[in-house]
């Protein structure tokens, strides 16, 4: 990558550049998803676009949607919008139609930025293109990168190294001061072109953690740099959305945030929210709000000590109170206090997800690691009132509670979904966490050894009326005695799970959806089997 452009001096090249990527995008062949032009039915590109601002955009708002025009946007970004989109849809055409436009993305990157055209900085909206197909790809490609890629990796650097997107105060009120009544949305050029980049380098440090953290791997360097540094906070998405021109006392007073402090920093707002002794009349928005869990969660390691990390649940009476902050906020909490990556090679018999552990030893070790992490016993149990806790919880009952949360969360939700990428990923982490601690506890651990993983599957047990038997479960469930756990009702929660990512959208068009499945229906036929750790 050779920097980011913040002019538009070179726009015959840039043309040049576009017109070739709409080549590549468009041949995908007679596939009914958006390819680029006017033969592409519009009603179904509002859609997918309608779904990528309502569902994607308050979550991670590095587009600027006033001033954002889709005629004018570069094909690539156009294409990465859409696939976000429409993987939100609940009709599987669309989910298979986004998998494909979204291979003719990465197809588009390796072909048309590696043939001479990265000669060119990169545009924000260039950018902006390449974090969408990374997002896409993590969580819902048809084969999830071990790593993050080189473009997404180079982009993070440029934005990590760039003065504009680390400045602490842009467009901002003084410091610490409360939002003023006469509060301008104009800004400069160059306010506004820093203001995008400091929101996608957000972005990034945010997409790295969930990466690192739900899939147990390393953070990116770029991250861990950042960490050690002050990052700026951004301004609240109503203010960021706000259309150039307008008074923001309207929309100040529509949102209610003319009482809200603004901070210059993350850590200031995390130490704000810290000191608050009552509940603010102003909540930080979703991307304010998983920016700081992030940031609380910087300096985590896996969790395999006794002793679980304290929730930082100061952080609840100001962050935004909405199901996918609920839900964002639980499984933040449950990575932190689970060796995510031990557990995945463990219930995946030496597989985290398609990449395999390069030796025996390995797997030992992440058996070992599990064993100890989930049949803790010492410490107290985890209180539903952390501030009330003690300091010495078990890190595997903290995991349990969250556990439990997230699945009453979605149980109630009726399929509804969040806006997040990782849901079905959260539905599956949630699950195996109670199974590994049900494993650990029970009394009833089948004697006979498996002998081999290859051997045929045996009938998958079903449980009738699952939606009910699982809401019993979770009615009587708690984290502070593991008297409810039994095979039968980790049974019932594994097949229940099960059938949950079944219904999301069409076979093998997710990776990570797919070998959680495969996961799924081992344990579900096997998970009380000796020998798993």
């Amino acid at each position: 990558m050779n920097g980011v452009s913040d002019t538009s001096l070179c726009d015959l090249p840039y043309a040049a550049r576009d017109f070739r990527e709409r080549n590549v995008l468009s041949g995908i062949g007679d596939s009914s998803i958006y390819i680029s032009g006017d033969s592409f039915p519009d009603m179904v590109e509002l859609h997918r676009l309608e779904s990528y601002w309502q569902l994607f955009h308050p979550l991670l708002p590095i587009l600027h949607s006033p001033s954002f025009s889709f005629d004018s946007a570069p094909p690539l970004l156009r294409s990465a919008m859409i696939a976000v989109g429409a993987q939100y849809s609940s009709e599987w055409q669309d989910k298979t139609d986004a998998a494909a436009l979204h291979a003719q993305c990465l197809k588009c990157l390796q072909k048309v930025r590696r043939a001479g055209s990265q000669q060119l900085p990169y545009r924000i909206a260039d950018l902006q293109a390449i974090f969408l197909i990374e997002a896409y790809s993590i969580f819902k490609s048809r084969r999830p990168p071990f790593h993050l890629s080189e473009y997404f990796g180079a982009m993070y650097s440029a934005l990590a190294h760039d003065d504009d997107a680390l400045t602490l105060s842009i467009n901002l009120p003084t410091r610490r001061q409360r939002w003023p009544s006469n509060a301008s949305g104009n800004m400069s050029a160059v306010q506004f072109q820093a203001t995008e980049k400091q929101r996608l380098l957000l972005a990034c440090y945010l997409l790295d953690y969930q990466h690192s953290s739900l899939f147990g791997r390393a953070p990116l360097e770029q991250s861990s740099e950042l960490s050690r540094t002050e990052l700026p906070f951004p301004q609240t998405t109503p203010i960021w959305d706000a259309t150039p021109g307008d008074d923001n006392r309207c929309i100040i007073d529509a949102w209610g945030v003319q009482h809200a402090i603004v901070y210059e920093t993350i850590s200031e707002a995390i130490d704000g929210a810290t000191m608050m002794q009552v509940p603010p009349s102003h909540l930080h928005d979703a991307f304010q709000s998983l920016i700081m869990m992030a940031w609380s969660c910087k300096d985590d390691v896996p969790a395999i000590d006794v002793v679980g990390y304290p929730d930082p649940d100061h952080l609840l009476q100001t962050v935004q109170d909405s199901p996918s902050i609920k839900v964002a906020y639980h499984v933040s909490m449950l990575t932190r206090n689970t060796p995510v990556r031990d557990l995945l090679a463990v219930s995946g018999e030496s597989w985290v997800m398609a990449e395999k552990l390069t030796s025996s030893d390995l797997y030992i070790q992440s058996q070992i690691a599990v064993r100890s992490w989930a049949g803790q016993t010492t410490g107290t149990a985890y209180s539903a009132y952390p501030r009330m806790s003690s300091s010495n919880e078990v890190a595997v009952n903290r995991a349990v509670y969250h556990a439990l949360e997230l699945l009453r969360l979605f149980s109630d939700s009726n399929d509804a979904m969040t806006g997040l990428l990782f849901d079905e990923w959260s539905i599956y982490l949630a699950s195996l966490v109670l199974w590994a601690r049900s494993y650990a506890t029970s009394t009833n651990v089948q004697s006979s050894r498996r002998v081999s993983v290859s051997i045929p599957q045996p009938s998958e047990p079903r449980t009738p009326h699952i939606d009910q038997a699982m809401g019993a479960i979770l009615l009587s469930a708690t984290h502070e005695d593991s008297a409810w756990m039994s095979d039968k009702s980790t049974g019932v929660v594994l097949q229940w799970t099960k059938q949950r990512l079944e219904r999301v959208g069409p076979p093998h068009n997710c990776g990570v959806t797919n070998g959680a499945l495969d996961v799924l229906g081992k344990l579900v036929c096997r998970g009380a089997e000796e020998g798993w750790f």
